[in-house]
């Protein structure tokens, strides 16, 4: 009879959810098994050998300290992916497993109201039960990673023969990238090698007290079936207090783990595919019988976990010279989770799988479909599935449109609701398989990338000296069918629900964030939208116009709730402030006008300019206003309008102003190419930055304050000290014309907006340039980040918005 923890991770494995965990629980006094963790597997027991992730001296690095010249391993928060309800409370098993588990009686069995009933009718079977629902977090694969285990695996099984620790080879180290983690779990292998034959586990389970899941009475009909049950009372009484949290239902039980692994050529084959491509299958000894690769697979003996993982690198192995092949769970469900779809001439190198499981034999699938292999340059050369493709495929699956959908209809009009009476908004709408079919794969009908998402491309900071472009569609807002005109505003509300955006054609048009839907047309205006701006809380929308009229939209209802009506002159920007309650509105008559969004009434016209105000802005906390026009800028009262201070020292037009985040200081550029910072009580100037050679066209303070960047017609980029001045970056890469520039909410990141209409990234504590995003057909003229730091949103005069996402580039980066 097989172990139990080989057959139940080798029959769940196919799911996709990382390897089965016969052991879910962990050792009392020892910590749950986290992100990062560097270990081996010890007849299905996890055990940490040190933590990549915290430093040398953590408590979790103790036991067996770390390795020789050991380097923290960067770990990007925007690149865990988190899913709280990944698996739903119940049972899940194997196609083979019969079961009771109904879909709303799972609290009845787990308190004892019911009984648990799982029969497996065939030769193997496996079964998970869970009483809460399973979380998943998942560290996205990326070079970064994989350059990390190239450089220092080695060193692992160094640390552990040091400390003295049997791990039969170092293969068998890992590194984990992610988990699925519940409450309270019951697990079940079923295992007769070689017959089939019918075997049922019974169970009557009771809550325990303080704690856990236990049972009343479990039966089982055949010695082939076992099982595990908890975690114990014991485990949860020792759990030490965390404040609003019960232990019972603390989810910190692993009942899947998702790790890096690697395997080396340890000696070279006579001959050695080239890098694979679509349809390259061919078996190398057939062309050379004395070629073997019996050194690189390894096959497992009856008792040992056969890991599908092994699989895919043995055949990174096979198929490229690397020196070491590298994996994880995730590059699986990458391959499988999109389907075809094909980019202008060519077929997205794309699987689809008829039922949830991964292949029956994956070395036969991969030997088949021959994915595309990406091996780094250096001494030792790393192999792995190509990270850029998978992007591709799964950009490229979300964005396509079947292909007779294009072919018989390329412009598909939109389905409008009625126009509202009297509010000037358009609502838009649309906001187990066969065992016995090998691979169980289907070819799905092909489908096509609608041709205003092509030629979307990425240029990595890695290989800027090659200039290589990747290959990147990407999201694109846009009303189907519609002809706007140049994005003249844009802006994403600080909750990150919406990005809203004025155009030329007198429109504004929101989308949700999260979406590609057009959410609300917005048609109060008569010319063209300057300007746009969300209050804090994301649920109203100021625009400016051209017809020299304001308007309040409600995101919450769709309506106009307000004009604003008053200025003599096009109204080029405005501002919100934090709470709502007022707007500020910037025109060509030279006017500044302050409102009531409650009322849309003016409660005071700030006349002190002599040109047209090109700025305005409310402070943090909504007390004050800042307005430019021509080489002056001005602080005022928000409450009532009076001249607090004024911002005299430019020798040329102002062009950009912003807050400090604490609201003590603002930062303006100019045409006279500084960038001057000054104190908002008294107007004095504090720090004048002198680094460019041409007009400043946008300026912000980092996220902490301590940094102002700014772009300039001069094509650079520049980061100082915003006490001092002092320079710490002039970022000139691939230097075009600077439009706007944005800094990340968490201050990591710098983004530029470019004339040639390129997006340029920057990692702003290095200095170092990420890469450049190319699609833009026309001037980049407004970019900012989302809330949560995922997404760049960019606006150009091509017409369109663009979302580049985090994730793909830090992936490639």
């Amino acid at each position: 009879m097989v172990y139990a923890y080989i057959n139940y991770a080798e029959q769940l494995a196919p799911r996709g959810y990382g390897y089965p965990m016969w052991f879910p629980d962990f050792p009392i006094h020892n910590n749950e098994i986290l992100m990062g963790d560097v270990g081996w597997f010890d007849e299905g027991k996890f055990h940490r050998l040190f933590n990549a992730l915290k430093p040398a001296d953590d408590p979790l690095n103790a036991k067996f300290g770390v390795p020789t010249g050991f380097v923290p391993l960067r770990w990007d928060e925007r690149m865990v992916d988190r899913t709280e309800n990944f698996l739903p409370p119940g049972i899940h098993a194997t196609s083979s497993v019969r079961h009771n588990a109904a879909e709303g009686n799972v609290q009845a069995l787990a308190t004892g109201q019911a009984s648990v009933s799982i029969t497996c009718s065939r030769e193997q079977g496996a079964a998970l039960f869970m009483v809460e629902k399973g979380e998943q977090q998942v560290h996205w694969s990326n070079l970064r990673h994989h350059d990390y285990i190239r450089q220092y695996h080695d060193s692992w099984f160094e640390l552990a023969t040091r400390e003295g620790i049997h791990i039969r080879k170092k293969e068998d180290i890992i590194l984990v990238r992610g988990w699925v983690k519940t409450a309270e779990w019951a697990v079940a292998s079923f295992s007769q090698k070689g017959r089939a034959h019918e075997a049922s586990l019974s169970a009557q389970f009771a809550p325990v007290a303080g704690g856990g899941l236990g049972y009343s009475y479990i039966h089982a009909t055949q010695d082939s079936v076992q099982y595990r049950i908890g975690p114990d009372q014991e485990h949860r009484l020792a759990l030490p207090y965390i404040p609003g949290s019960t232990p019972s239902k603390r989810r910190d039980q692993c009942v899947f783990l998702s790790y890096y692994k690697v395997k080396y050529r340890y000696i070279l084959p006579r001959k050695i595919l080239a890098e694979a491509e679509p349809g390259s299958s061919s078996d190398p000894d057939e062309d050379d019988p004395g070629a073997s690769f019996a050194d690189i697979e390894t096959v497992p003996t009856p008792q040992e976990f056969h890991d599908i993982l092994d699989d895919v690198l043995n055949y990174i192995l096979k198929r490229s010279d690397a020196d070491m092949a590298i994996t994880s769970q995730g590059d699986l469900n990458e391959l499988f989770d999109v389907s075809s779809v094909q980019i202008g001439e060519r077929l997205s190198n794309t699987y689809a799988l008829q039922g949830e499981e991964w292949p029956l034999s994956m070395a036969s699938f991969l030997d088949i479909h021959s994915p595309r292999i990406d091996v780094t340059r250096g001494d030792r050369k790393a192999g792995f599935l190509s990270i850029s493709d998978a992007i591709i495929r799964r950009n490229t699956a979300n964005f396509a449109q079947p292909v007779h959908e294009v072919m018989n209809d390329p412009v598909q009009p939109q389905t409008e609701a009625s126009t509202s009476a009297g509010t000037g908004t358009e609502a838009v709408e649309g906001g187990d398989g066969d065992e016995t079919a090998e691979h169980h794969r289907r070819e799905p009908a092909p489908k096509v990338v609608p041709e205003s998402l092509q030629g979307g491309a990425l240029v990595l900071g890695r290989n800027l000296q090659e200039g290589d472009s990747i290959e990147w569609p990407h999201r694109v807002l846009l009303e189907s069918g519609a002809e706007g005109g140049a994005v003249c505003s844009m802006a994403v509300s600080p909750d990150g629900r919406f990005i809203a955006a004025g155009f030329e054609d007198a429109i504004v048009r929101v989308w949700l964030s999260t979406g590609d839907a057009l959410l609300y047309k917005f048609q109060g205006h008569d010319d063209t939208v300057w300007a746009v701006a969300f209050s804090g809380d994301g649920n109203k929308l100021v625009s400016g116009s051209s017809d020299h009229r304001g308007a309040v939209w409600d995101l919450t209802t769709g309506e106009n709730t307000f004009s604003l009506v008053g200025h003599e002159g096009d109204i080029w920007t405005v501002a919100v402030s934090p709470d709502g309650t007022k707007a500020a509105t910037g025109s060509v008559d030279n006017k500044v006008k302050l409102w009531n969004t409650e009322t849309g009434i003016d409660y005071a016209t700030l006349r002190r300019h002599t040109a047209v105000v090109l700025c305005v802005a409310f402070s943090p906390d909504g007390r004050l206003v800042a307005s430019a026009a021509d080489a002056d800028g001005y602080i005022w009262d928000a409450e009532t309008g009076d001249n607090l201070a004024t911002l005299k020292g430019h020798e040329g037009v102002i062009w950009a102003l912003t807050f400090a985040p604490n609201g003590a200081r603002i930062v303006t550029g100019s045409e006279d190419n500084s960038a001057r910072v000054w104190n908002v009580e008294n107007g004095d100037e504090l720090v004048t930055i002198r680094e460019h050679t041409g007009p400043i066209w946008s300026v912000s303070f980092s996220p902490d304050g301590q940094d102002v960047v700014s772009g300039s017609y001069d094509a650079a980029v520049s980061v100082c000290n915003s006490f001092t001045g002092e320079r710490k970056h002039l970022l000139r890469e691939r230097p075009s014309i600077v439009n706007t520039v944005a800094y990340s909410g968490d201050g990591e990141y710098i983004t530029s907006g470019c004339a040639d209409g390129s997006v340029k990234l920057w990692d702003a504590s290095s200095g170092n340039f990420v890469a450049e995003l190319q699609g833009h057909k026309d001037k980049v003229k407004n970019i900012d980040f989302t809330a949560d730091g995922k997404d760049i949103v960019s606006s150009s005069d091509d017409g369109t918005i663009r979302i580049w996402n985090m994730v793909d580039i830090l992936r490639l980066a």
